[in-house]
């Protein structure tokens, strides 16, 4: 009767010292990793990349390297960044946000034919892709294409027409090959009311409110010097300001 009753309750198996190597791994990778993210959320980043280093050597996983490579970059280790990246590249060679990433980091290691390169790769995935125009624009900017440059800022501006980094950096181009009449229309663009380079939570009002309160703005940009922006408001005594009430 007491066979019976273990066969009955205990139908299962017991695990091999393999499967419960496997479940052991796992239990510790899950630990690592959402350690890793807490540390990672509240500033502690060495933790973290220690928590997220170990973890995958448990297992390769995507997500736990995104959150490596965030790390790296937070603790400006842009080399390490890289590493990660391109183990992910290889393990989801089309994957955009990838792509993209590594183009930022490659930025930051001043590797800009590395960075043409990827932004190409995108290109053949997405060609509307207004960040990848965008971004090898940029590139083609350091590597001395400046028409090539000016063209694929271009299509970023068709893409996105509200696109100010893309204006602002194509006029800055123009500016450096003496087109100051070129580059006009961009710096107007840029400074029209809701344009910004701050993202969604920014108004882009900033300019806007500083002509609304000035009497006068001036803006000059010179080749090689910067641009140079002149505010000028008249300021009223108190008795001018009496007078004025009296009248």
């Amino acid at each position: 009767m007491g066979n019976f009753f273990k066969s009955l309750f205990s139908s299962s198996k017991a695990a091999t010292p393999e499967e419960e190597k496997s479940k052991n791994d796992q239990k510790n990778f899950d630990i690592l990793k959402y350690d890793g993210v807490r540390a990672q959320k509240i500033g502690q980043v060495a933790y973290a990349i220690k928590c997220f280093t170990e973890a995958l050597k448990l297992q390769e996983d995507f997500e736990t390297m995104t959150y490596l490579v965030a790390a790296y970059t937070t603790a400006n280790k842009a080399e390490e960044a890289l590493e990660v990246l391109n183990r992910m590249v290889e393990l989801e060679p089309d994957h955009i946000n990838t792509l993209l990433t590594r183009v930022n980091v490659l930025f930051m290691l001043d590797k800009d034919a590395d960075v043409i390169v990827d932004c190409r790769h995108i290109l053949e995935l997405e060609e509307t892709n207004h960040l990848a125009w965008f971004l090898m624009g940029k590139a083609k900017r350091t590597t001395s294409d400046p028409l090539g440059a000016i063209a694929d800022l271009t299509k970023a501006i068709a893409l996105k027409e509200d696109f100010t980094d893309a204006y602002l950096m194509r006029a800055r181009i123009l500016l450096s090959m003496q087109q100051a009449t070129e580059a006009l229309p961009d710096v107007e663009k840029a400074m029209e009311p809701l344009f910004t380079t701050g993202g969604e939570d920014r108004a882009g009002l900033g300019f806007a409110v500083m002509q609304s309160l000035m009497d006068k703005v001036r803006v000059r940009s010179q080749v090689g010097k910067g641009t140079t922006v002149t505010l000028e408001r008249r300021i009223e005594s108190r008795g001018d300001q009496n007078d004025r009430d009296t009248e």
